[in-house]
């Protein structure tokens, strides 16, 4: 989500795909099992085989190809409309083993969106600001400053105790986000006069 309120609705491309993924897979593996075999354990010769591979590798290949060409419209929007860009540096490989959300951060590419909009930002002259790793964008109440000190991933409304103020958890964090590149950009500025 963005601080304008727009949530990215990503495209779950493997999960379209992941009925007819898993039937290749098997269908790829019985192939395998009636293929004439070398000592090794390599195929030597299985035509049907060798068509199951390129059937599967079109199929994702595809996939892969739709998930890039929508990351690639998504940050040459974002990158034309902003003059400055702020994501968090989230540690993705922590993030991706949780059972619920592995599949879907691996899904929506945002390893590859984070690189795309770095890359996009410096060709075009905008600004691309990372938020630290331990900047408690979630935790913190965008219109008093209140950090709470338990947040837990389920309470997805923001409510604070201090204010009142109740948000969407993710549109609190961009609004925080938000003020964190505007502190910044000043820092900046006021550096290089």
């Amino acid at each position: 989500m963005d601080s304008n309120g727009h949530i990215a609705g990503y495209t779950r491309y493997h999960k379209i795909i992941e009925n007819r993924q898993r039937r290749m897979n098997q269908s790829l593996a019985r192939k395998k099992n009636h293929a004439k075999t070398d000592e090794n354990g390599n195929i030597l010769y299985s035509k049907n085989y060798q068509k199951q591979v390129r059937k599967y590798q079109k199929v994702m290949a595809k996939v892969k190809n739709k998930r890039r060409d929508t990351l690639h419209k998504m940050t040459n929007q974002i990158t034309n409309d902003y003059q400055a860009v702020v994501v968090e540096d989230i540690d993705l490989r922590n993030l991706a083993q949780c059972l619920r959300l592995g599949k879907k951060l691996h899904d929506n590419g945002f390893g590859l969106f984070r690189t795309m909009l770095k890359y996009k930002c410096e060709r075009k002259g905008k600004y691309y600001i990372v938020a630290d790793t331990y900047f408690a964008s979630s935790k913190i109440c965008n219109c008093c400053g209140h950090k709470k000190d338990q947040l837990s991933l389920s309470e997805r409304i923001y409510r604070c105790t201090e204010c009142g103020t109740k948000t969407d958890r993710n549109y609190n964090a961009a609004l925080n986000l938000k003020q964190y590149g505007t502190r910044v950009l000043k820092e900046m500025r006021v550096l290089s006069a």
